[in-house]
């Protein structure tokens, strides 16, 4: 028998390459199915392409209908906005009174009036206008024009012509009907006020800033809907349950923790840092908080004393059908993370040039997107590693990449987790992980289904990478 709780997911934002954190929210929405009457996933911030967004990532994460995308731009406007597949595409037009000239490589046009350009028009691969850029007479931008998938206006945004920070945002609907305008300081451009307009574009509320919309929000779910529980994955969501005054009822609400509530150099007795510190040190807010290491959760409580609605749940084991048509390379070890200095992925190439030298067989494959890219491959270059290292970029098909290979490497600074190694492990793939907080210790017998080196030691971990081929 079905349940009779509903049960909101608190993601804030998501894109269709959105990373661990979401992934961990949308598997626990499909396991908690069978305990809600309906389940739900909450996105806060404006996107003019979500309703394309929604469909691939429901057939990349395999989404049930029965979970419901909601998001909070939509409700204020009344109707849908991102996914009404009625509508045919308007493609740009252009007008005859205007020059154009196309630029090839950008698949945009500048427009000129009397020989001096006075917009710039973005398009996709449809033709359809994804943006249009105005300027003043001596090109500054004064305005963007932001345009839906379908090609219909939906954002007017006003800016500053020095700065280019926005002036003042202005929300339409798919019939062009003004349903909300976003005033920012001219001083500070912080939001200063939210007027949101009903059916005949009259003012009907005002709202300080996005996160008191945001509260009335999630206050109107939980008066709406019996038995809500909120489950918040992001901490920057934290105002929008916490000191909610618009809800006439409790909240029932999960805070769920994902990463170290420590600052560097992030192990025990280390400062809190400002979110899942703050949130840890007084968890009286939520009903309950999830944390998803055992280790974790004993340094929580040594640090902060006992908090009677502090809980362990770790992430999921999801076991994957091996339908990949592929051999292992057990000479290939891989790495999926995101390019940014935490992940420490430079120690990685650090430590195999250092254990090719000794194994010339072994390759390394580094999967992700992120600021430090141009860094690894110079790296790369520099030592002369081409032939030996591979960066791939974004993968939609993470098991598949464990699958092919004979190892992989983790080496972060911290994590809440470290969903990688369950991904790794799951498709019969040893991991070597730094001994960070928080995950390696929970997840790795080491030496039987990983291995454990010491943190921020890059010889002891080539030397291991060295030790297991070895044997071959």
């Amino acid at each position: 028998m079905t349940n009779n709780r509903n049960l909101f997911y608190l993601a804030n934002s998501f894109s269709e390459d959105s990373g661990g954190r979401t992934q961990a929210t949308f598997t626990r929405a499909k396991i908690l199915l069978d305990a809600s009457e309906k389940s739900f996933i909450l996105t806060f911030n404006f996107k003019r392409d979500y309703g394309e967004i929604y469909n691939v990532v429901r057939k990349k994460r395999n989404i049930p209908l029965s979970i419901t995308f909601l998001n909070m731009f939509e409700f204020f406007a009344g109707e849908e906005l991102y996914n009404n597949k009625t509508e045919q595409l308007v493609r740009f037009n252009k007008k005859p009174q205007f020059t154009y000239e196309f630029i090839t490589e950008k698949n945009a046009y500048k427009v000129y009036n009397n020989d001096v350009q006075f917009c710039y028009v973005q398009l996709d691969q449809y033709g359809t206008c994804v943006y249009k850029d105005f300027f003043d007479n001596k090109k500054r931008k004064i305005r963007r024009e932001t345009y839906d998938c379908y090609g219909l206006l939906k954002l007017v945004t006003y800016l500053n012509m020095l700065t280019k920070k926005p002036l003042r945002k202005i929300y339409y609907t798919n019939k062009q009907r003004m349903y909300l305008r976003i005033d920012y300081d001219r001083e500070n451009y912080k939001e200063k006020q939210c007027i949101v307009y009903d059916e005949e574009e009259k003012p009907c509320r005002i709202f300080l800033n996005k996160l008191e919309m945001a509260k009335y929000w999630v206050a109107n779910l939980n008066t709406t809907y019996l038995n809500s529980i909120f489950f918040v994955e992001d901490r920057k969501l934290d105002g929008v349950i916490m000191n909610n005054n618009y809800s006439n009822k409790a909240f029932k609400s999960v805070a769920v923790i994902h990463s170290n509530h420590l600052k560097a150099p992030y192990n025990f007795g280390a400062k809190i840092n400002q979110f899942n510190g703050e949130l840890l040190a007084d968890t009286s807010s939520y009903s309950a908080v999830v944390l998803l290491t055992d280790q974790q959760l004993k340094h929580v409580k040594n640090q902060f004393g006992l908090q009677p609605n502090l809980y362990h749940i770790p992430h999921v084991k999801v076991e994957q059908e091996k339908s990949y048509n592929k051999e292992k390379d057990v000479y290939k070890i891989v790495v999926i993370s995101r390019f940014v200095k935490m992940k420490r992925i430079m120690d990685i190439l650090e430590a195999f040039k250092l254990a090719v030298e000794k194994v010339p067989s072994i390759k390394l494959e580094i999967w992700g997107t992120g600021e430090e890219e141009e860094k690894y491959k110079k790296f790369v270059e520099e030592n002369q590693l081409q032939e030996v290292v591979s960066i791939m970029g974004y993968t939609n098909s993470p098991h598949e990449v464990f699958y092919s290979a004979g190892l992989s490497v983790i080496t972060s600074e911290y994590e809440g987790f470290g969903m990688t190694i369950l991904e790794s492990m799951t498709n019969q793939t040893p991991v070597i992980a730094y001994d960070f907080n928080y995950g390696p210790k929970e997840l790795i017998d080491d030496d039987i289904n990983g291995y454990i080196v010491e943190n921020g030691n890059i010889i002891e971990l080539a030397n291991q990478i060295i030790e297991i081929y070895s044997v071959y």
